[in-house]
């Protein structure tokens, strides 16, 4: 990613500021293994890498943001439309708010409904239905590891 390719985001982080170009490979290759309809250790470790890339997309494009940016950047009338638990992530004039938790579930579930949304625009008549089941597990990797970004004050 090169300077102009980061965009601050207005309405939603996932949807506006992660590029498309560094997390569609991913999305393909957690389809591939969704079609393959087994579970095992194997399985399970190649979709835990999988979603650890696109994870590690984010959550770089967020430090990039946080780090790119004055604090107080999402203050500005035009960033109105980012939801508050978005600008707690995003914009270190809200970092002392980063210790609770309910921006980070709030983060969490937004991250899941987008990587499920973008599976299915990308894969259109070939998806798999994902459940209620992927939907948390989603959820739950990125929480623990937006747990840690704080825990380490990233």
């Amino acid at each position: 990613m090169n300077e102009r390719d980061l965009i601050l985001p207005k309405r939603n982080f996932f949807k506006e500021s992660v590029p498309y170009s560094e997390y569609r490979s991913f999305v393909s290759r957690l389809h591939a293994l969704f079609k393959i309809n087994w579970n095992n250790a194997g399985i399970r470790e190649k979709r835990d890498r999988i979603l650890g890339g696109i994870i590690d997309t984010a959550m770089m494009t967020a430090g990039r943001i946080r780090e790119e940016n004055p604090s107080g950047w999402s203050d500005d009338e035009k960033y109105n439309g980012l939801p508050r638990f978005q600008k707690i992530w995003l914009d270190n004039a809200y970092e002392s708010e980063r210790e609770g938790d309910a921006w980070v579930e709030a983060v969490s579930k937004d991250f899941a409904r987008w990587i499920i949304r973008t599976y299915e625009k990308i894969e259109r008549d070939e998806k798999v239905t994902l459940g209620d089941a992927e939907t948390d597990y989603f959820r739950n990797t990125i929480y623990d590891q937006l747990r840690e970004e704080v825990r380490l004050g990233l």
